[in-house]
């Protein structure tokens, strides 16, 4: 796939120039580019070496250790372009040859395409010899282990201690019964519903949504090996997020569209539908984790506090940050349940009596669950590494094992497949002139600053727990319900502090993680026989689900506060698109007294035509007819 680039700088090397022309002269005897012009003209050069720098059109895919990039210059006089190994900061470093003195290089700019580095083939391949190596060498191994599985299929023997998917009852799990506390939470959840859905439609359009809901290339196929040649398979190791991530307009929007439905609308609705259903998985699968700790009690109860933390905690308004981090995370713990389920009751989840089809459906879903973003799917993989330890490897069925392996693989494969593709490249540029505990300190301050809850206290408190669960495994193993919640707690407390110190502050599912584990002990506390830990978990619940209620209604009053002024933003861009078309123009340009009449502060337009998030507007109003041609939009101090 051929990128676009405009030069950011462009000079002409007088030094290298000389050098390639065989010159006797030094290049500080020039007072500047024009006397050295002279000279070369009446030298007769044939090579002049300029160097460059350009900002790549996607910040993923650069030139790395992976692609390399092929350049196609828009000037007919440039003979060949390369690039340097770094860039300087989010710039590419490179050089130019030309048979002379170019002019308005600056306004130029060039056509490049990657292409995956004959290194890294090579690199693999060496993977591979080496690999068939060892199977070589242990060949004696694998046959005795071979003859001991000689019939495989019985590994996976249906028993009494498997259980079906489709035999499990939602209603029995609800224990709906038609009386007031049912209808009080039918009630609650429908309320619940109906703000996510407000809160999705504030603040429609704005950053990533324009490109993600018009041109981005998210439906790529694993299987396409030409996809991986043009790099959407490497796409930040984040498939699945893509997809998610485009899904408030494309299909399901643009059905809308197609049937009638004005554009902006039909995001709306969209975003709405997928974020209610977002928030309610994602609420729904943490719940199961608290109503499998305390002991299969309460779930509505439960429901009804996590529901409530997520709200407050996820503050994501824009519908690509919305399904990025809730929607994924709500995949990823969906995946991860029938693994806890097994280490927690001792029974297998299968979602087909077919084998076959159930080993090649959880394939599909632990791929759906790893490819996205790291702090879910890293924290599936670091839970079901730690459930495994606490069995100490031992006495697990083979297909909890073949699950276990897929989401502890899974993650590492995706976020290496982010690393080499750009990604770890800027996540460095990052923190290069940063330090560990620096970072952890200040990213730990902003997110305790950045919620409506006590998360200070929260992680005082599971530090505390987590050392009373240590001591109890120390005297006796923990009870199962226990180990799943010290080892969200490990992961939780870990994830917080790791992606700290790389300046990653989109940890909201790892700090869910810890709330839960708190919030079943405190479920526990709820049923003791102990009146006083009764007491305590009573209180403590009831009192945390009227404050978590007050906290959702101020949540929402600020984002109606920030956002709701500027709801009209994206119908203000579609006039301004369609007056310039009919009037012919190529550009629009706005002042700061024109962002502020038609309320596109929110909108961080760029001076730069070509930057973010400018180009992807001009292209969604392309996308869908309001415009025939790309009209360029940018603002002008």
């Amino acid at each position: 796939m051929q990128r676009s680039a405009t030069f950011s700088t462009i000079t002409l090397d007088i030094e290298r120039t000389l050098a390639s022309n065989s010159a006797v002269k030094k290049a500080d005897e020039f007072a500047g580019v024009d006397e050295f012009a002279s000279y070369a003209r009446a030298q007769k050069f044939t090579h002049f070496i300029y160097v460059f720098t350009f900002v790549p059109s996607g910040k993923i895919f650069t030139h790395n250790r992976l692609y390399a990039m092929r350049a196609i210059a828009l000037d007919p006089h440039i003979e060949s372009i390369t690039f340097a190994r770094k860039g300087v900061g989010q710039f590419v470093a490179g050089s130019l040859l030309a048979p002379s003195v170019l002019q308005g290089l600056s306004e130029q700019g060039l056509i490049y395409t990657l292409s995956i580095q004959k290194k890294f083939y090579r690199a693999v391949a060496i993977g591979l010899l080496a690999l068939l190596l060892i199977m070589l060498l242990l060949q004696s191994s694998v046959r005795v282990y071979l003859a001991r599985i000689s019939h495989i299929p019985t590994l996976f023997k249906p028993s009494d201690s498997v259980i079906y998917v489709y035999d499990y009852s939602l209603t029995q799990a609800l224990r709906l019964r038609w009386d007031f506390p049912t209808i009080a939470f039918i009630l609650y959840v429908v309320g619940l519903s109906a703000l996510i859905a407000s809160r999705a439609t504030l603040c429609a359009l704005v950053g990533d949504d324009w490109i993600y809901s018009s041109t981005y290339p998210a439906f790529y196929s694993p299987l396409d090996f030409t996809g991986v040649l043009q790099g959407w398979f490497w796409q930040r190791g984040r498939h699945i997020a893509d997809v998610l991530m485009v899904a408030s307009m494309r299909p399901f929007g643009e059905v809308l569209v197609s049937f009638g439905v004005e554009v902006v609308a039909a995001f709306k609705i969209m975003a709405a539908f997928f974020s209610v259903c977002a928030y309610l998985l994602i609420s729904c699968m943490a719940s199961v984790l608290v109503y499998w700790i305390n002991q299969r009690r309460d779930f509505r109860l439960i429901f009804v506090l996590v529901s409530l933390v997520v709200f407050v905690l996820f503050t994501l308004i824009n519908f690509v940050n919305m399904a990025a981090y809730v929607w994924s995370a709500g995949v990823a713990l969906l995946a991860f349940l029938p693994v806890g389920y097994y280490f927690v009751f001792g029974k297998e989840v299968r979602f087909s009596r077919n084998l076959p089809m159930h080993i090649a459906f959880v394939f599909v879903l632990s791929y759906c669950a790893c490819f996205q973003n790291e702090p879910s799917t890293l924290s599936i993989a670091g839970l079901s590494f730690l459930l495994l330890l606490s069995r100490g490897f031992r006495g697990i069925s083979a297909m909890v094992w073949y699950y276990c392996a897929l989401l502890c693989a899974m993650p590492f494969v995706a976020t290496l497949l982010t690393y080499v593709s750009g990604r770890g490249k800027w996540q460095q540029e990052i923190i290069q002139d940063t330090t560990t505990l620096g970072n952890i300190k200040s990213y730990l301050a902003e997110l305790i600053a950045s919620n409506h809850i006590a998360l200070q206290w929260v992680l005082i408190a599971s530090g505390v727990l987590l050392m009373v669960l240590a001591w109890q495994h120390i005297r006796k193993r923990l009870a199962p319900e226990l180990a799943l919640s010290a080892a969200m707690l490990v992961v939780g407390l870990i994830g917080v502090v790791g992606f700290s110190a790389i300046r990653v502050n989109a940890v909201w599912f790892l700090v869910l993680l810890v709330l839960c584990a708190l919030f079943g002990v405190a479920f526990l506390w709820r049923h003791s026989r102990n009146g006083a830990l009764a007491l305590a978990g009573n209180f403590g619940i009831v009192v945390l689900i009227f404050t978590l209620l007050i906290a959702s209604a101020r949540v929402y009053e600020e984002s109606f506060k920030k956002y709701y002024p500027a709801h009209n933003a994206p119908y203000n861009l579609i006039t301004l698109f369609v007056e310039a078309q009919a009037k012919g123009q190529d550009e629009i340009t706005l002042t700061s007294k024109d962002i502020a009449l038609y309320s596109l502060e929110l909108q961080r337009l760029n001076t730069d035509p070509k930057g973010y998030p400018n180009e992807h507007i001009s292209y969604f109003m392309r996308h869908y007819g309001y415009t025939k041609d790309i009209i360029a939009i940018r603002r002008v101090e």
